[in-house]
């Protein structure tokens, strides 16, 4: 999870641009370049990215750039549509897997060699049927 926020991090870090500029016409007033200070950007990037994983770690995720409501009430409204989902592809996977899975184990396998084992050359073979010691 720490990789996962570290990533993310740096990648929101590594897009260039303001987030008015990036979003125009759909941000609102308090995004404007005096709320830096406010979200912390005027700070170092190690004070930004501890600030950033503590923030997480509390669920504390602000509030959205576009319609200004917090991010957390924005995903608990969707979150009986998103388990929903995951529900209905739980099914779907486990009703193509299982048969595929019956149909796998059905179909005779090729027995193991052992290990370390290697197929006889056919000159090897000849040698050893015939007793010839020139191949």
């Amino acid at each position: 999870m720490i990789g996962v926020a570290s990533a993310t991090f740096l990648l929101l870090h590594a897009v260039s641009g303001d987030p008015p500029e990036i979003l125009g016409e759909h941000a609102t007033g308090a995004l404007g370049r005096g709320a830096q200070p406010q979200r912390g950007l005027d700070r170092s990037l190690w004070h930004q990215f501890v600030r950033y994983i503590g923030d997480l770690a509390r669920l504390r995720l602000g509030n959205s750039f576009v319609s200004g409501t917090s991010v957390t009430s924005l995903i608990a409204a969707r979150i009986g549509q998103t388990a929903a989902l995951v529900g209905i592809a739980t099914v779907f996977a486990v009703l193509i897997t299982v048969p595929l899975a019956a149909v796998a184990a059905s179909q005779p396998r090729p027995r193991p060699r052992p290990r370390g084992a290697r197929p006889l050359r056919a000159g090897a073979r000849n040698a050893f049927l015939l007793g010839s010691e020139s191949c």
